[in-house]
């Protein structure tokens, strides 16, 4: 208790008796009786009130609760701040980009060295998009082997009038390609791997694909056998390919992807480079697209689907 509430409860409590009796007294003479007993009465009403008081300076106090103590109601409900997501597409960039700004993925760059050759001299048609619809598959893929295969052979000729026993020699490259995407072909499956195999005729600047490198390869079915003397009579020898599939046109860059997910391409395909791109600038002449120098050009993935879709629909679908 306060001090002020102790000295309330003494002032009640220790009221002297005579000083009751007194008052008794004074009241009997002056009153009559029931003033005797309202005089009676008030005296308990003040031990009363003064009891009632000291109890309720007794009870606990009560601890109003802080308003931000108080528990939420339904419309008091603390709703999180969304994160506002500005979607507003970023444009993308189509201004020029040097060769050696692309990300290209790492490679092994050792060239392959073709020294042998089967002589044969061929006239060879200028790259067309065109040629697509002789393919039976359209594949996307990482290289992940390349190795050089040599065939002899005997086989009689008539040339030069009387039939005589020749030999002969073919080369080919090959190449293991582990799919990742199936853009044509019913007979191939994403995660599997095939062989390609590309006949070479001269020692001429070879297009050759590189390990560890992403190529969309068009490839169409050569067949069982190294088609050089197809019209001949071969007497010995074994000219069983290592695989049925060629690439299309083994004579002019193969579309490659980059880490970034583009596509770098020539104008040659003007399908896929007649619509928005970046040109490729490219310094080092001596690199093996530099007769493609002023052709090449990088495609975006959205516009590269987009284009090649449509290109195999003309092509190998309509």
């Amino acid at each position: 208790m306060t001090e002020s509430q102790i000295r309330l409860y003494h002032a009640i409590t220790n009221i002297d008796d005579d000083i009751i009796e007194e008052a008794q007294r004074s009241a009997e003479k002056r009153k009559p009786a029931f003033m005797r007993f309202l005089t009676v009465a008030a005296s308990f009403c003040l031990l009363a009130a003064g009891a009632i008081l000291l109890f309720s300076q007794h009870k606990l106090p009560v601890n109003h609760p802080r308003s931000e103590d108080l528990p939420l109601t339904p419309t008091q409900t603390v709703q999180p701040t969304p994160n506002v997501v500005d979607s507003t597409p970023v444009p993308l960039d189509y201004s020029a980009i040097n060769y050696d700004s692309l990300e290209l993925p790492s490679a092994q760059t050792d060239e392959i060295m073709m020294e042998q050759f089967a002589g044969v001299s061929i006239d060879i048609a200028p790259f067309d998009e065109a040629f697509l619809s002789e393919c039976c598959g359209v594949l996307e893929g990482t290289v992940t082997r390349i190795y050089l295969k040599h065939y002899t052979y005997d086989f009689y000729d008539d040339k030069f009038g009387e039939t005589e026993l020749y030999h002969g020699y073919a080369d080919t490259v090959v190449y293991e390609l582990a799919i990742e995407k199936v853009w044509y072909g019913e007979a191939f499956a994403e995660g599997s791997k095939i062989l390609i195999e590309d006949q070479f005729f001269f020692a001429d600047s070879y297009f050759s694909l590189m390990v560890g490198r992403n190529y969309v390869l068009p490839i169409y079915k050569e067949g069982d056998t190294v088609g050089t003397i197809a019209t001949k009579e071969v007497a010995s020898g074994d000219l069983s390919r290592d695989s049925v599939y060629s690439t299309e046109y083994p004579f002019h860059p193969q579309i490659t992807r980059t880490e970034d997910g583009c596509y770098l391409v020539t104008t040659d395909w003007p399908t896929l480079t007649s619509g928005p791109c970046r040109v490729v600038n490219m310094e080092n002449e001596e690199s093996y697209e530099g007769f493609f120098k002023d052709k090449l050009r990088l495609v975006y993935e959205e516009d590269f689907s987009v284009r090649l879709t449509s290109l195999i629909h003309t092509q190998l679908e309509s």
